[in-house]
């Protein structure tokens, strides 16, 4: 496993925001293609995150945060979920939460608490996760509340265990 923890959210790398067309740290550059959807950061950030967690997996699901936005669909994190998943031969839950009042974006000055993906983040498919261990993902992280929020969510509704994991943790918050 990853030596690097935060909040009990094991993550791979730290994410350095960049103001300009590129960034100079290249993790950071793949984070950014991900979130654009391209398929070769999609393909290299999964085998990175099976590579580096190096774990041997009973059958779990893979979920994935949802986006900020209601009714977005798939985001980068969601199809990084479902390679990850297929990769090793587990449970594709990428769509078992889903953002259903939209929320203004963290990065913009929205309310970073807990509270507020609780209340606009709800579980569907359940029969996915219920009675299961679960592998929740995401790319960035900040403060890990969205996580944490997704990760109580879960288990209300019946999931066994659920292990956080990101992809970085933003330099902001190190």
């Amino acid at each position: 496993m990853p030596s690097q923890t935060r909040w009990g959210i094991w993550y791979l790398r730290i994410y350095r925001p960049h103001k300009g067309p590129v960034n100079p740290d290249n993790f950071s550059n793949e984070i950014m293609k991900l979130k654009d959807k391209q398929q070769d950061s999609i393909n290299n950030l999964a085998f990175l995150w099976c590579d580096e967690m190096n774990i041997v997996f009973q059958e779990c699901v893979f979920v994935s945060e949802p986006s900020s936005r209601k009714g977005y669909g798939e985001n980068g994190a969601a199809l990084l979920c479902q390679k990850i998943a297929n990769n090793l031969n587990q449970i594709n839950g990428s769509s078992c939460l889903e953002r259903h009042i939209e929320v203004l974006f963290s990065k913009y000055g929205g309310d970073r608490t807990q509270q507020k993906h609780l209340d606009s983040i709800r579980v569907i498919n359940e029969d996915l996760i219920i009675g299961k261990n679960v592998w929740l993902l995401d790319d960035i992280t900040t403060t890990g509340n969205t996580l944490m929020a997704c990760k109580k969510l879960l288990k209300e509704a019946g999931a066994l265990e659920v292990k956080c994991s990101a992809l970085c943790l933003s330099q902001k918050y190190i």
